[in-house]
């Protein structure tokens, strides 16, 4: 299919429909676990794209929220890029701003707002929102141009195979990985910002598969705002002035929140 193709708006507004449709629906229309499982799935699917089909899809759905009347169909759609992973800064559109001016938080509360998150949501809201976390934070291009000399050539492949299955490797696996590349590690402390991200992503999902511990997503969620924040460099006193924190800080209470907390 090519730019001009009508297929491609409606098929990518289905995508989206039908994504809005197991995000918003109740308990008794479909089962909850089931509606998790499938919101994974397609963002998982979506996430393998290549860049330029990637990058051809997020322009339409662009355009898609541009031509939009519905307000919660025109607000899911600008903030489903950044919501299943496939991009992490906003667009020229969210950087020109609008809307209602958010309260002015510190770091601190910041921090303490995605404690108490993580902590009033569901089962289900914690489990995918911790998926779609960590897909955000182990993608392997990120750290594509890290120096090969800081781990062995085993740690290496452990590290793209955890990364490239996180979400079917069981806590055993997962931890089995880690290990090897632990092992592998050659550099004394000071290993590159991207790779030591993604193993620490690992860590706190394989912690939350194996203790269904929720600290362990807290600990993810802060990770992710610490990933932007090593981006734009947020003020302490101000943290999410910045349209790429501001974005990221609305992704997580979307995804964990109740109505009254988006």
């Amino acid at each position: 299919m090519t730019d001009m193709d009508p297929l491609v708006p409606v098929l990518s507004g289905l995508v989206v429909d039908v994504m809005w449709f197991l995000d918003s629906c109740d308990d008794d229309e479909v089962d909850p676990d089931s509606a998790v499982k499938m919101m994974e799935s397609v963002s998982w699917v979506l996430g393998q794209l290549p860049q330029d089909q990637r990058d051809r899809f997020l322009r339409v759905l662009g355009d898609l929220a541009e031509a939009e009347q519905d307000p919660a169909r025109k607000e899911f759609l600008e903030t489903f890029p950044f919501a299943s992973g496939l991009v992490d800064e906003p667009d020229d559109r969210d950087r020109a701003g609008g809307g209602s001016k958010r309260a002015r938080m510190d770091y601190g509360e910041v921090e303490a707002e995605i404690r108490r998150l993580v902590s009033a949501a569901s089962e289900s809201q914690v489990r995918a929102f911790g998926e779609q976390t960590v897909i955000r934070l182990v993608r392997s291009e990120r750290f594509e141009d890290a120096d090969e000399g800081e781990l062995t050539e085993q740690a290496w492949a452990a590290l793209t195979t955890a990364c490239a299955n996180v979400l079917t490797l069981n806590a055993a696996e997962l931890r089995a990985e880690l290990e090897t590349i632990d092992d592998g590690i050659l550099t004394d402390g000071d290993l590159d910002t991207e790779v030591l991200a993604a193993i620490q992503a690992l860590e706190h999902w394989q912690g939350y598969l194996e203790h269904n511990a929720r600290e362990e997503i807290q600990e993810l969620a802060i990770r992710s705002i610490e990933d932007v924040d090593h981006e734009v460099s947020a003020a302490l006193d101000d943290f999410l002035a910045t349209p790429e924190m501001s974005a990221e800080y609305d992704r997580i209470r979307r995804l964990l929140g109740s109505p009254s907390d988006r």
